[in-house]
């Protein structure tokens, strides 16, 4: 089958049809990069009306999946050994490879759909634009069973700030780790 012309195929991309949109990624002058989606087409094909849709709401690929915290810590083997042995958390990379955990700069864990990575604090934190470590910033991490998930930390000697307790409905608790990070547990948000 051939293509068809360029009128039939304007209105084919209007109806849903099968047929490719005419414009592919057409992309203009601008500092956002954005793609034109037609709209509407007059009697003899001309192009009555189109559509600026923002680059990032084209396709899956570019949809945000997850967001991964970057830490600054003291020292990267008591990070480490804290958030897998009391935490639960696996080891996912350590950076460079080759060197023990206690020389590595740049290490990540993850347990389940949750992840932190962490550098080694390279002078940079009295830097205007990276507050000191562990200050304003606590992170929420929602559990399916967070009383069970509080009784399993407990035993291995989690740093507990906040103990168990109802909080505008749901429950939750909160730990720190050893540079001074808050990461509070809660039941989901409804």
């Amino acid at each position: 089958m051939g293509q068809m012309p360029w009128p039939q195929c304007l209105l084919a991309v209007i109806a849903g049809g099968k047929q490719p949109d005419p414009f592919p990624s057409l992309v203009v002058g601008s500092d956002r990069p954005h793609k034109w989606r037609l709209v509407s087409v007059g009697e003899r094909g001309h192009i009555l009306q189109r559509k600026r849709i923002p680059f990032m709401s084209l396709s899956e690929p570019l949809r945000y999946q997850r967001i991964v915290p970057l830490l600054q810590v003291n020292s990267m083997s008591d990070t480490l050994e804290y958030y897998q042995q009391v935490l639960g958390f696996a080891l996912d990379f350590l950076w460079p490879s080759e060197v023990p955990a206690r020389e590595a700069i740049w290490a990540a864990v993850s347990r389940d759909g949750a992840g932190f990575m962490f550098t080694m604090d390279l002078g940079t934190s009295s830097s205007p634009f990276i507050a000191e470590k562990g200050n304003g910033v606590v992170f929420y991490l929602i559990v399916a069973d967070v009383t069970a998930l509080y009784k399993e930390l407990v035993e291995r000697g989690a740093l507990v700030v906040q103990d168990l307790h109802d909080f505008a409905g749901r429950l939750q608790f909160s730990v720190a780790d050893p540079n001074g990070y808050m990461l509070a547990f809660s039941q989901p948000f409804t």
